[in-house]
C-alpha cells in the first residue's frame, strides 16, 4: 500500500460515506434531534391542543412535520447518490480518486452539519413556544 492509499481510506466524512449513515455518530445526532423535533410537535398539539386554533394545529402538524421528515428523507436519498458515485468510480489514478473521496466526504459531512444545526434551532423555537404556550394557558 502506498501512502496515498492510506490518504484514500482516512479523510474527514470517510465514515458517512463508507457504508450505512446509521453507523456514523455525525449522522446518529441529526437523527436523534429529528426524532427530539418530531416529539416536540406532537406535544404541543397535544399538550396545547385546547388553546390552539384549527390553523395552528394544522400548521404544527403539516407544515412544520413535513418539511422536517422530506429534509431528513432527502439527506438519505443524497448520501445514496454519494455512495453510488463513490461506488462507481473505476479510475485507476488513486490521487484523483483519493480527491474525489475527500470532497464527497466533505460534502455528506456538511449536509450532516446542516441539518444538525436546523433541528437545533427548530427544537430551541419549539421549546421557547412551549414555554410561551405554557405561560399562557396559566394566565387564562
Amino acid at each position: 500500500m502506498s501512502g496515498n492509499d492510506s490518504k484514500f481510506n482516512h479523510y474527514e466524512g470517510s465514515d458517512l460515506i463508507a457504508g450505512s449513515p446509521f453507523r456514523s455518530v455525525y449522522f446518529l445526532l441529526p437523527t436523534a434531534a429529528s426524532i427530539v423535533s418530531l416529539a416536540l410537535i406532537c406535544y404541543l398539539i397535544y399538550r396545547h391542543r385546547q388553546g390552539l386554533g384549527l390553523d395552528a394545529i394544522v400548521y404544527l402538524g403539516y407544515f412544520v412535520t413535513v418539511p422536517l421528515i422530506w429534509q431528513y428523507w432527502n439527506a438519505l436519498r443524497c448520501y445514496s447518490r454519494i455512495r453510488k458515485i463513490c461506488s462507481i468510480s473505476t479510475s485507476e489514478d488513486i490521487e484523483v480518486r483519493s480527491q474525489l473521496a475527500i470532497a464527497l466526504g466533505i460534502a455528506a459531512r456538511e449536509i450532516t452539519d446542516a441539518m444538525f444545526w436546523s433541528y437545533a434551532m427548530l427544537i430551541s423555537a419549539l421549546l421557547y413556544i412551549s414555554i410561551l404556550l405554557t405561560h399562557l394557558d396559566g394566565l387564562k
